[in-house]
């Protein structure tokens, strides 16, 4: 029910993440009266699918123009409801949002390779502090990381870590990964790379 422009020849990957499909039919299901913040937005498939849901309002945050220009296109039915920024997620999000109900953090790969596992922890957990601090009681915060080198287990830990940090209460809701037509080789265990968390901050 969703429609997309792919840019096959320029944009990341295959222009379009197709992994995220199920994550964006559970952001449909909760949007409904919700303001949203889709942080690292790219071409803005999080953000249709809320407006889809029927979120009151929602936020895009992409700091490349090309992908910004076709996520501008992908919301523009939605007029007012929908607003792009051209900015840098991790410094919107430093600057402080208190002003949404959900918040959706699907940052690009931070950790290529194992090396950098201890600087993209650092920088998961930056996103989570800050999307836990501030937050009225009730603010869900859709969390992803999108490397083997990071799985499940570890972003629950950096989760945690956030939460303890930011003297927050929170439950985690639902844990996410790549939908069921990208399948793990018992061989190839590093095709496991999305690890994903539905979180609420209870106070």
């Amino acid at each position: 029910g969703r429609s997309f422009r792919v840019d096959v020849r320029r944009g990341q990957k295959t222009g379009f993440y197709l992994d995220q499909r199920d994550a964006r039919d559970l952001v449909a299901a909760l949007a409904r009266g919700r303001r949203v913040l889709d942080a690292f937005a790219y071409t803005g498939g999080f953000a249709v699918a809320a407006l889809q849901g029927g979120a009151a309002q929602v936020t895009l945050l992409e700091s490349s123009h090309s992908a910004l220009a076709l996520a501008r296109a992908h919301v523009a039915f939605a007029g007012e409801r929908a607003e792009c920024r051209a900015v840098d997620a991790f410094e919107m999000l430093h600057a402080g949002v208190d002003d949404f109900d959900l918040v959706i953090l699907d940052p690009p790969p931070l950790a290529r390779r194992k090396p950098d596992v201890p600087r993209a922890a650092r920088a998961y957990k930056d996103l989570l502090l800050h999307a836990f601090t501030g937050a009225a009681p009730g603010r869900l915060v859709l969390a992803f990381a999108c490397s083997h080198h990071v799985g499940p287990e570890l972003f629950g830990k950096i989760a945690f870590g956030a939460a303890l940090d930011a003297g927050r209460r929170v439950s985690v809701l639902r844990e996410l990964g790549a939908p069921s037509d990208h399948p793990v080789s018992l061989d190839h265990p590093e095709g496991r790379y999305l690890s994903g968390l539905l979180l609420r901050v209870d106070g």
